[in-house]
């Protein structure tokens, strides 16, 4: 009877239904995300059979989800490598009214706003999504804006937001 229910649910809702055994709960606890993130990492990773791969999982939780206690090693990828990193985290958006430049605080890192900027083109480009609320979950793309002390005034160098996709389903 079980896996006829399960069988029509993804029939008929198959692209808004999500499949919790809890059983393999304690595996997603140990994680600690939020439920949508959760769902959200379930309905990616489960095969047609409704088998999660709970490897495939762990592996995007680690490329784009790192610990708080990583923040100085992707710190050091960005500015010192000047890699492009691309984190899902959760982000919250400020705009300087004495400025009106926008920036943003990665509260999971312990970002501030001070050292961070989101350039005019892109906050243009994603500022509905960005704009939604006080902090929106998102994957994240961000790289480095080097220091100009030629410039006057100076321009100091800043962790900058290079693409933002809304990622929270409410």
């Amino acid at each position: 009877m079980q896996q006829e229910t399960i069988e029509k649910l993804k029939r008929h809702f198959s692209e808004m239904s999500v499949y919790k055994d809890l059983k393999n709960s304690n595996f997603f606890s140990a994680l600690s995300l939020p439920s949508f993130t959760r769902d959200w990492l379930l309905q990616k990773f489960t095969a047609e059979s409704g088998q999660p791969d709970y490897e495939a999982v762990r592996d995007f939780v680690k490329k784009f989800m790192p610990k708080n206690t990583e923040w100085t090693e992707i710190k050091s990828r960005i500015i010192k490598d000047y890699e492009s990193v691309k984190l899902l985290t959760k982000i919250s958006v400020d705009i300087d009214t004495a400025t009106g430049r926008a920036s943003f605080s990665l509260p999971e890192f312990g970002v501030s706003k001070k050292e961070t900027i989101i350039e005019d083109s892109e906050w243009e480009q994603f500022k509905d999504q960005l704009v939604k609320g006080r902090e929106t979950w998102g994957m994240i793309e961000l790289d480095y804006r080097p220091p100009d002390d030629n410039a006057r005034p100076k321009i100091p160098g800043k962790i900058r937001l290079a693409k933002f996709k809304n990622f929270c389903p409410y």
